[in-house]
């Protein structure tokens, strides 16, 4: 393969394939159909981000729903598989994580483990160029709260609409308009993200999924056995192996731990809220406890001094 050129473009060396991955064409393929390693990425963000159709686009096919609407239109994890290269590239499409109910959310985020068991690759967060709202910003958290603090090193930023770049560059444009959260979000990705033209058709589109594909496999050091592992997924693995038990009932089970992982989670914030106050409530009476005794003496002596005498004769 012919090297790139240099490029003095951010995104560009980010983008840099250190892994044998073009950029600009699919691969051909050197491993036969139904024998190639699955490089498995899950799309996660808010509602109306564009997640259903950047996994059509990773498909190269319409599999998922993905249409204007006022209501959410994925409510339920669905998964795409399609042969790139000497990779199978499996795409979990996921509902919003942020705005429905708890128990939904429990069960979705199982059914998503067990569908993308053992580990995913990637977590691919998905959020339109120049629209990064608090809804983004809490589903981000959410993301960190479900699938770990070690989440972060394995998350890429992808950008929809990216046809608005006009070729200029993503992280130029983002250091430039973007939001503070926006910002610190690509600092804890490592400055992995890359923008998708989901309207894109033929060379360009197959261009973009390869240039995401490049991001995800330098991540990886080209090493798919260097999969997401945390204890969700230990969990979902040892449910899948069992065939004593249907996949419904699996989710089911799986949502209880998931529902168990985020009371726990939201135990701690609270003890840790409540050790704060009590430690800044500590701080201020030390500090202003002595000052308060001093201008209360202040306050009696200059009341006695003041109230008339009374002499016995």
């Amino acid at each position: 393969m012919v090297p790139r050129k240099p490029s003095q473009d951010p995104q560009a060396a980010i983008c840099s394939p250190k892994n044998g991955l073009s950029l600009t064409s699919n691969p051909r393929p050197v491993v036969p159909a139904g024998e190639r390693p699955e490089l498995r990425v899950v799309l996660l963000g808010r509602s109306g981000a564009g997640r259903s159709a950047t996994g059509n686009t990773l498909l190269c096919q319409e599999l998922f729903e993905s249409r204007l609407a006022s209501q959410p239109v994925t409510t339920t994890c669905a998964k795409g598989r399609r042969d790139w290269g000497e990779w199978s590239v499996v795409v979990m499409d996921t509902p919003a994580i942020v705005g429905g109910s708890h128990a939904r959310c429990c069960r979705e985020i199982a059914r998503c483990a067990l569908l993308s068991a053992p580990g995913p690759h990637a977590l691919l967060l998905v959020t339109q160029l120049g629209r990064f709202t608090q809804e983004d910003e809490a589903a981000v958290q959410q993301v960190w709260r479900l699938f770990g603090s070690g989440a972060a090193g394995r998350t890429v930023v992808v950008f929809t609409r990216g046809d608005e770049l006009r070729g200029g560059s993503l992280l130029r444009y983002v250091q430039d308009t973007g939001t503070y959260a926006l910002q610190k979000l690509l600092r804890d990705c490592g400055q992995r993200c890359c923008a998708f033209d989901n309207r894109a058709t033929g060379k360009q589109k197959e261009e973009q999924v390869g240039e995401l594909l490049a991001i995800v496999l330098e991540m990886l050091g080209g090493d798919l056995n260097n999969y997401y592992r945390n204890g969700l997924y230990d969990r979902a693995e040892q449910l899948m192996e069992r065939p004593d038990i249907d996949f419904e009932k699996k989710c089911d089970l799986l949502a209880e731990d998931v529902e168990k992982q985020l009371l726990c989670q939201r135990s701690i914030a609270l003890t840790i809220n409540k050790f704060f106050c009590m430690l800044v409530q500590n701080f201020l009476c030390s500090v202003f406890r002595p000052l308060l005794l001093v201008l209360l003496l202040h306050s009696t002596e200059k009341s006695l001094g003041s109230s008339p005498r009374c002499w016995s004769s």
